[in-house]
């Protein structure tokens, strides 16, 4: 395909904001790739397999995608962005002591050891407790560094492609 040069002028001008938009959707696919990868872990191991599924009224496992910027120097930023039971199991730390009251009109159950269960409809004081350090989003992030890095080599190539067809 040919071009006039002010057609040309005008699609060079348009390449280094294309080449931008292609290096903030390459990260944020990789941020997302490793959010799944972090669900998957927190999902299967200690506080997050305990929870998972349950309606713990309190207790949140939030694990969201900062969306990545551009930077005025051409540098993309992002990240994983944790709350809650989420944020505690990724650095360690421990729960207060706190009251644990059955649903209104309803029945607490108290899963006791060697598989004894207790039900009561009075509230139970809970001693808090110690969570241990586990990461599970640094290791994802991680993990998800070297396809960020051949995603980003490709994104030039991808934007020129994209501009001039």
């Amino acid at each position: 395909m040919s071009y006039t040069p002010e057609q040309m002028a005008a699609l060079l001008e348009k390449l280094p904001k294309e080449i931008d938009k292609a290096k903030v959707n390459a990260v944020r696919r990789g941020i997302r790739r490793a959010r799944t990868v972090a669900m998957k872990d927190l999902r299967s191991h200690g506080v997050g397999a305990a929870l998972f599924g349950k309606k713990a009224k309190g207790a949140r496992l939030v694990v969201k995608v900062n969306n990545p910027k551009m930077a005025a120097n051409g540098t993309v930023t992002g990240g994983l962005e944790l709350k809650g039971l989420a944020a505690m199991t990724e650095e360690g730390g421990h729960t207060k002591a706190h009251t644990i009251r059955p649903p209104s009109g309803g029945v607490l159950v108290l899963k006791l050891g060697g598989g004894r269960v207790a039900f009561t409809r009075k509230a139970v004081r809970h001693p808090g407790s110690r969570i241990p350090r586990r990461p599970f989003a640094k290791p994802a992030i991680e993990h998800e560094l070297d396809r960020i890095k051949a995603d980003l080599e490709h994104t030039a190539q991808d934007a020129i492609n994209k501009l001039f067809r």
